[in-house]
This record gives C-alpha cells, structure tokens and sequence, in this order.
C-alpha cells in the first residue's frame, strides 16, 4: 500500500477580459480494489457550476459552467489516495488458473480496444521481430519486453505540440514523449490480439522538487487471465503503486486533462504558463515493486531526468557585475515573440531555456529585480543594476528558472529552440528555425 497526498493546479492569465466556455475536466480517479479515495476537492476561480457525470467509459468528468467575464482562470484538484498494486507473483498466480484467450462477452465488449489498422499493425510486428531462440514467450512476456526495448532504447522527449504520435513516427524517430510510447505499447498489444487502452494520470517521482511533476500518460493491457495490466514504458512500472490512474479511453485522442476554451483567439492567448503540477508523499513504499528488467543502468524508478542531458551553464551581465552558475538538465528551450519579450530583447523574440532552480545561483554580486505593480500575477525580472542586462524571468508557481540565453559565456550551449510561442504577437522581421513548432500562445502540456 502507497499513500499520496496530490495538488494539480493549472493557471490561465488572458490578456484581456473573456466569457469562458463550459470546461470539461478530466481530475478525479475512479475508486476500487486498486485504488482508494480518501478525499478530493475541486476548487475554481472564477467560480463555476459543476457537475459530475461518467463519460462513456466510466470515467469521471466535472462540467464547469462559467459566467461572466474573466482574466484569469485558476483549476486546483486536491487528492489524498491510497493505491494498492498486484505483485509479480500475485500475477503469476492469476496467469497459472486462468484462461488464455477471450471469451465471447470479451472479444464483444473490448473490440474498440482491440482495433488496428493494417500498417500500423505490419511496422509494429516488424519492430517486435519474431520471437526469439530459447523457450517460446508467452504474449504477457513479449509485452514486458517491448516495454523494456521502449525504456532502453527510445529517446524520452518532451514535446508541446497537440496531439499523439502515430506509432510508426515513433518508430522512425526512435523518440518521444510518455503520450507517443503509451500509444506504441498500445499498438504492440493490439498486433498479438490484445486490447489496450490509453491511460492518463500522474507518476509519483521520488526526491522530485515540488512543482516539477506534471500529467503523465501509460498504456493499460487486457490479459483474460488477469484483467487490465499498467505497462508504463517511459519508467519502467508495471502494475506499480506509483501510478495514479485518473481516466481512460481507446486513445490518447480521446483524453485531455483540462479542454474548454471561450472569447476571441487573440484574448484567449494566455499570459502564465499552464502549471500542471504534483506533489506526492508516500507513507509506506509498495512491499513488491514491480519493474522492467534494467539491462544498462540504474536510476530512481520514475525519474525521467536521466533521458535529458545535464548541463553546466555558467554566465553573467554585459559589464560583469553579477554571475551565476545553471545545473541540471534543461526542461525546455525555446523562443518567445511575446510583446512583453519584445521590450526586454529590444525589439527581437527572447530566446530562454528553463533550468531547475536547484541547481541555479548566483556566484557574483546581487540582481535587481522588477515586477509590474498593475497585473494581478506578475513575474520577477532580475537584471543588473549597473549595465541592466535582463538575466532571468521568474514565473510564481514555474517549478524552473527562466534563462536567457544572450547572457551565456557560451550560448552556443543553447543548441537552438525546440518550439516558438505567442506568434500570434510576432513581428514581420521575426525569424524562427525551419521545422521548428509554433504556437499562437502557450503549447498545450505534455
């Protein structure tokens, strides 16, 4: 047994007033034998009516209806849950007595989660290959392969377009984010006669910062004999406590966290980042973790840290007054054309990366720092007070720092962005990288 303690908050800050449309709110988990609900509170601003209602796949889904105008729109979803994984052996057991193949009510009821299209079926049996030499696996044991060759051998990258890869990009690009991999796992289930299913929700991260976590996404797989089996490809868990599953559905497609929208497309471009955020406490740690064979190295079981490189950045302000030092590895590069960064760069899109603030300080002298008085959630500008280069942005409630790239000793370290936001405010000389992402505004979350 695990116990958590969640806060997921997400802020939108508009920049002018807008009439929201209903939301639909995909935040509270279903309770049973696997997962216990001790409390949950939904808490929004403005406030909404709220309904509760089970989609067509049971899950639960709050309705918000809003009125009036707004600025701003703050979403918290509190949970205290208990979750209680199956063991390596409590499965085994279920495999040894039960039936291997689908009844006749099961091949009905789990057909949408068994469909697959004919391509996507050919290149995922091409890259699960044919079984190897040695005793013939069994479908279950292919399944915990594929999700060991996805961990070891795929490239974690977050990614802030819309959407869900199609397995076959993932396997091209031999890369994605936790949404693309649940998708694949999806797929190989699906070429051995399997259903499988999308599941969003969150991971627990052991000595993760608070504010650092956010949504996370898995595959779920219907085996006759044992029910629905969490495959988390991207960390490695199966069936583990560490899991918190909130909705479920055929796709990724299906599933946002958080939708709605309302007012016109140049107000609704939002000011403040998206904060997905989770804190989790663990008050007694499973008794039998559940894990994918580790053929190459070790790390904390739900830590993601180690696909991204860590990085030394080391700069300072134009007359050298005030320097730093930035570890750890970046959460995100990219390039604002924001009106409030045209200020700031003199004209041009500001190019930023966001480092951990553990790993950020200040080695030399003492930043200013300025906030606008007349906004409601202002960020902290820090820049010298002597030569006033702008050296960091902080964003309350961003669990990162936000670095610009001008003040490196090295900026070639940056590499480049990997999206462009707030185009919709971009001027006629901006100019973006061939192939790069771009959003009017914020990207939606990972």
């Amino acid at each position: 047994m695990a116990q958590f303690t969640l806060r997921h908050a997400t802020t939108y800050a508009f920049s002018g007033p807008v009439t929201l449309d209903p939301h639909r709110l995909y935040l509270r988990p279903r309770g049973d034998h696997h997962m216990k609900i001790n409390a949950a509170q939904l808490t929004l601003s403005p406030p909404a009516d709220v309904v509760w209602r089970n989609d067509l796949y049971g899950n639960s889904v709050a309705i918000a209806r809003f009125a009036g105008e707004t600025r701003q729109l703050d979403i918290v979803s509190e949970l205290e849950v208990e979750t209680f994984p199956r063991s390596e052996a409590q499965r085994r057991i279920l495999l040894e007595i039960g039936e291997m193949f689908y009844s006749p009510v099961e091949s009905r009821v789990l057909f949408p989660f068994t469909a697959i299209d004919a391509n996507t079926r050919t290149a995922t049996l091409g890259w699960m290959g044919p079984t190897s030499d040695g005793p013939p696996k069994t479908p279950y044991e292919r399944l915990l392969g594929c999700a060991t060759r996805v961990r070891y051998e795929f490239d974690y990258r977050p990614r802030y377009e819309p959407g869900v890869q199609t397995p076959q990009a993932t396997l091209n690009l031999r890369s994605g984010a936790c949404r693309d991999f649940a998708e694949l796992m999806i797929s190989a289930a699906r070429s051995l006669g399997f259903a499988g299913r999308f599941v969003t929700g969150y991971v627990f991260t052991p000595n993760a910062a608070p504010g650092s976590s956010s949504p996370h996404a898995w595959a779920e797989v219907y085996i006759p004999a044992v029910g629905w089996i969490e495959l988390d490809a991207t960390n490695g868990l199966v069936d583990d406590g560490d899991l918190i599953s909130i909705a479920s559905a055929v796709s990724g497609a299906e599933l946002t966290p958080i939708s709605g929208g309302g007012g016109s497309p140049e107000a609704m471009c939002p000011r403040a980042c998206p904060l997905q955020s989770m804190s989790g406490r663990p008050a007694h740690s499973s008794a039998n973790k559940s894990r994918l064979p580790n053929p190459t190295r070790e790390r904390r079981d739900g830590d993601r840290s180690w696909r991204r490189p860590s990085m030394k950045l080391e700069g300072g302000c134009y007359c050298g007054a005030v320097r730093y030092v930035a570890e750890g590895a970046p959460v995100l590069k990219a390039q604002c054309h924001c009106r409030a960064c045209q200020y700031i760069s003199g004209g041009a899109p500001n190019l930023f990366m966001l480092m951990p603030p553990a790993g950020f300080r200040f080695t030399e002298g003492t930043p200013k720092s300025f906030k606008r008085p007349d906004l409601d959630n202002p960020v902290t500008r820090e820049f010298c007070a002597d030569c006033g280069t702008h050296l960091t942005t902080r964003r309350p409630g961003l669990g990162a720092v936000i670095l610009k790239v001008g003040t490196l000793d090295d900026p070639s370290q940056y590499g480049g962005p990997r999206i462009a936001i707030f185009t919709a405010e971009q001027q006629a000389f901006h100019l973006a990288p061939e192939g790069v992402p771009a959003f009017a505004g914020l990207p939606p979350q990972s």
